[in-house]
């Protein structure tokens, strides 16, 4: 019995490749694929010199047939994490063609809208983040003139992939702008998502937490307070209207006129 790869086939023949590099030919028992591995019994054995050229050319197509198949096969590797929040918080792992490869729930109502999305595994991110959105409005968690915050992290940079991504959440803001829905995008680093996932929230959420706490700083606390102080100009203005109201009432007291009372003349005995 021969092991080797099916390089070309007829109605009676196939003719395979073995591991030590030599060209055999088997009978015909049944349907195979060019690049198939099968194992069989020789017939006969061919001049290699007359058809190794053909042979050889056989293989090269072969094996570029399973080139361009393992490269269209979807990867299970993360190569972004795309949070989305609104008041559900749930976090999108896509592989390099934006195929769904992992989906979480960071709160309550995430998970209530994740147990409604059924068979999300190798489905478009857009197509899953649109089925979010939309369980996120049939459910209440989102009205007209809300906001939908989608936070993007790579794991590793891919210029063709973030070209695609950019497109796809352009496609996602155009299509609820018409629903009166704000959709913003940001983009984070693996650092600050390690940091969320140890607070036990999504990337996005913790972005709007800072972004809060920068809001009320000491610095913006006393910036508002100076603002709540009268400035220099009205102080000057308000000491003058007081200055002034002081020197009329000394006037006025000035001009007071002395009353003339009757003289009382008493005439001693």
């Amino acid at each position: 019995m021969k092991k080797g790869i099916v390089l070309e086939q007829d109605d009676e023949f196939i003719t395979l490749l073995t591991p030590d590099g030599e060209f055999i030919q088997v009978k015909k028992e049944g349907e195979y694929e060019i690049g198939e591995e099968i194992e069989a019994r020789a017939v006969q054995k061919p001049n290699v010199r007359r058809r190794s050229l053909r042979y050889i050319t056989s293989f090269v197509a072969a094996v570029v047939l399973l080139i361009a198949t393992l490269l269209h096969f979807p990867s299970n590797e993360v190569y972004a994490y795309m949070s989305i929040d609104i008041n559900p918080s749930i976090e999108i792992g896509v592989n390099e063609q934006l195929k769904v490869i992992k989906l979480k729930a960071y709160n309550e109502e995430g998970k209530k809208i994740v147990s409604q999305l059924l068979h999300w595994k190798n489905k478009e991110f857009i197509d899953i983040a649109k089925e979010i959105i939309e369980l996120s409005m049939k459910k209440g968690y989102l009205q007209k003139g809300g906001q939908v915050l989608i936070t993007t992290v790579e794991r590793k940079h891919r210029a063709a992939s973030s070209r695609e991504l950019s497109t796809e959440l352009t496609k996602i803001q155009h299509s609820y702008q018409r629903k009166n829905i704000v959709v913003k995008t940001e983009e984070s680093t693996m650092e600050v998502r390690n940091e969320a996932v140890k607070k036990g929230m999504t990337t996005g959420k913790l972005l709007q937490i800072e972004q809060k706490a920068k809001s009320v700083s000491p610095k913006s606390i006393n910036m508002r307070k100076q603002e709540r102080l009268p400035k220099q100009d009205d102080k000057r203005q308000i000491n003058s209207h007081f200055r002034k109201e002081k020197n009329e009432k000394t006037h006025n007291n000035n001009n007071i006129t002395s009353v003339d009372y009757p003289k009382l003349y008493i005439r001693l005995p």
